[in-house]
C-alpha cells in the first residue's frame, strides 16, 4: 500500500494483491533506493544487477512490473524489452525504462518497443507513484463501454478550464455570481 503525505494527511493508493516487481538496475545504489520505496509500498521486489540475470528472473516468474535500466553492462535494455514483449509470460507486463538518456530518439525509440513509460535519471522518490499507476491500469478492467465512458468524461473535464488556462473543478456546481444578481435588483 503506498501512502502519500500532504498536509498531514495521509493517502492510501492501494491494490488487492501484493504487487511483484522486477527491477533490472546495475547501479546498486539506484536499484537499493527504488526496491526500499516499492517495498515500503507493500510490493514483493528483486533486483537483478545484470541484463542476464533479469532475463532469467523474468523468465521464471511473472512479474506486475518490470523496472529496467537501458545501459546494462552486458545485455542492452532495449534488447531485453525486445524479448520480453515476444515471450507469453511477460507479453503484457508493463515495462518502464529507466535510464540517463534523454534524447527523444532513445524515449521514443523504448516505447516503439513496447515500453509504458521512460523515466530519465535521476528520478525521485516520487516516481514511484508513476511506476505503481502502470500496475493499477494494467490491473483495472478492460471493457470497451467502461473506458469510452470515462474517457469522453475526462475529456469533458479537460475542456473546462479559466481564463488563466488553469483546470476548474468540474465536480462542484457552478456558483451564481451574486454580485451581478445584486444589481439586478
Amino acid at each position: 500500500m503506498l501512502c502519500q503525505r500532504n498536509s498531514n494527511k495521509i493517502y492510501e493508493i492501494g491494490m488487492s494483491a501484493q504487487i511483484k516487481v522486477l527491477i533490472v538496475e546495475d547501479e546498486a545504489r539506484l536499484a537499493e533506493m527504488v526496491k526500499i520505496l516499492l517495498t515500503r509500498a507493500g510490493c514483493n521486489v528483486l533486483v537483478a544487477p545484470t541484463g542476464k540475470k533479469g532475463m532469467e528472473l523474468a523468465h521464471e516468474s511473472k512479474f506486475d512490473l518490470i523496472i529496467l535500466d537501458i545501459d546494462l553492462p552486458d545485455i542492452s535494455g532495449l534488447e531485453i524489452c525486445r524479448d520480453l514483449k515476444e515471450r507469453h509470460l511477460s507479453r503484457r507486463t508493463p515495462i518502464v525504462f529507466v535510464s540517463g538518456r534523454t534524447h527523444a530518439e532513445d524515449k521514443q525509440h523504448g516505447l516503439e518497443l513496447g515500453a509504458v513509460d521512460y523515466i530519465a535519471k535521476p528520478f525521485g522518490a516520487e516516481s514511484v507513484a508513476r511506476f505503481l499507476a502502470h500496475v493499477k491500469m494494467q490491473r483495472a478492467p478492460s471493457t470497451s463501454g467502461k473506458t469510452a465512458s470515462t474517457s469522453a468524461s475526462f475529456d469533458k473535464h479537460i475542456q473546462r478550464r479559466s481564463p488563466s488556462g488553469c483546470f476548474l473543478d468540474t465536480t462542484k456546481p457552478a456558483v451564481n455570481n451574486q454580485h451581478n444578481s445584486r444589481k439586478e435588483k
